[in-house]
């Protein structure tokens, strides 16, 4: 079976159904989630005045759906989403702007990052752990010296997929290992992808300074299909 057939299965076998979960509306910021289940945004919401993170995810299990609404720091140095030592958790549908962090999930297992409008945000997404999926994202840095990087990937078996980065520095860094990065587009960027563990990458399309780099890049497996 092939690497990529193994993650798909991976995934497959770690996302979980949010339809199961009665929706907890999030009214005010910060918010702390402490219990399984899902959580919707009812609005879009502004930080508030203080630093640190504005939705910290303690437990496993969760759904946070910003059901199309936005979230906006008030502060550069502010964190909009982040969770730590979690397991299935999606984050989904909505968008952060101006943050330091906009979605930080670490140390996390089977964690689901998809359909996020991220601007002008220091980084984008950032995901440590195993099994994870980022997927039709869209983040853009007017600023291409922002976004340092727009996407971090630390994990093991992982899939990238399908997102659109333009105005990062860096605009995709990946470690751990069996990870597969396809059918992402980048623009704009100095380097579209940049490689510290060994991945497979296909269906890449890039209009950066730079296409790929880093000391993993001569042992990652090209899939065909970048340009």
């Amino acid at each position: 079976m092939s690497v990529s057939h193994r993650i798909e299965l991976a995934m497959a076998s770690l996302l979980f159904s949010a339809s199961a979960y009665t929706c907890t509306t999030i009214t005010s910021l910060p918010y702390s989630i402490a219990q399984s289940g899902r959580y919707c945004l009812a609005s879009s919401l502004t930080s508030s005045t203080a630093n640190g993170v504005q939705i910290s995810i303690g437990a496993g299990d969760v759904d946070l759906d910003l059901s199309g609404y936005r979230l906006r720091c008030t502060l550069s140095s502010q964190n909009a989403i982040n969770g730590t030592s979690i397991s299935n958790v999606r984050v989904h549908g909505g968008s952060i702007v101006g943050c330091n962090f906009a979605v930080a999930l670490r140390n996390c297992s089977g964690c689901y990052v998809r359909d996020l409008t991220l601007l002008n945000n220091a980084v984008g997404i950032s995901v440590s752990g195993d099994g994870a999926r980022i997927e039709s994202n869209l983040l853009r840095n007017d600023n291409p010296n922002a976004g340092r990087p727009g996407i971090q990937l630390d994990a093991y078996s992982s899939v990238v997929q399908d997102n659109l980065i333009s105005g990062a520095f860096f605009a995709l860094d990946v470690n751990g290992k069996e990870n597969l990065i396809r059918s992402n587009h980048f623009a704009a960027c100095g380097t579209a992808v940049r490689f510290f563990a060994p991945a497979t990458y296909q269906s890449i399309l890039v209009r950066c300074v730079a296409s790929f780099a880093g000391p993993a890049i001569g042992s990652s497996t090209d899939a065909g299909g970048n340009h």
